[in-house]
């Protein structure tokens, strides 16, 4: 009798199997029936919310027409990563640095719905937004001791979030902006 050796996957199922031909037909055959059930009988995936996100604009309308947030007008919102980007970074004043990771934060946090922000997606997004600003942390330090910004972990596997007075503050130095450059 013939012996064969099979692997194979499909999305997150994998088959490996080894042994007489024969059977190993029968298990493959097997496999991709309950693989087929699983998926026939999984619920279907939620389509994506219609938001002009998608198109690079962070505001949510809600279908409305108005703007479900007005701080969203200041950010962009890249469709494939998630990451949320400063339209109009503060552009004056001895705070622009703290100001804008603090407006970043906020837009991760209350606008996109993500908690915690890891260390380098924020990095990321202050390079995105044409910030020249090399470490995060030393920017919101004072924010960091006052309260405003928690922070768990160390270097690159660090996250941040404000606190519920630091979206206080965030809002606050968003609505200044707004007023400015809208």
């Amino acid at each position: 009798m013939e012996s064969i050796k099979l692997k194979t996957n499909v999305g997150d199922h994998v088959f490996e199997a080894e042994g007489p031909k024969d059977l190993i037909v029968q298990l493959y055959n097997d496999w991709t029936a309950i693989v087929r059930a699983r998926a026939e009988s999984a619920p279907a995936p939620k389509p994506p919310p219609t938001n002009p996100a998608a198109e690079g604009n962070a505001a949510d309308t809600g279908g409305s027409g108005q703007v479900a947030d007005p701080m969203a007008l200041l950010f962009n919102l890249d469709a494939t990563s998630g990451a949320r980007t400063l339209k109009f970074p503060p552009q004056i004043g001895d705070s622009q640095k703290r100001d804008s990771v603090m407006l970043l934060l906020y837009g991760f946090q209350i606008l996109g719905g993500c908690e915690w922000v890891s260390a380098t997606k924020l990095s990321a997004a202050i390079k995105e937004s044409g910030l020249n600003i090399e470490r995060a942390d030393r920017a919101i330090s004072t924010d960091l001791a006052n309260g405003l910004v928690m922070r768990r972990g160390t270097g690159k596997g660090g996250e941040y979030r404000l606190s519920n007075t630091g979206i206080v503050s965030a809002r606050q130095v968003g609505e200044q902006l707004k007023e400015f450059v809208l």
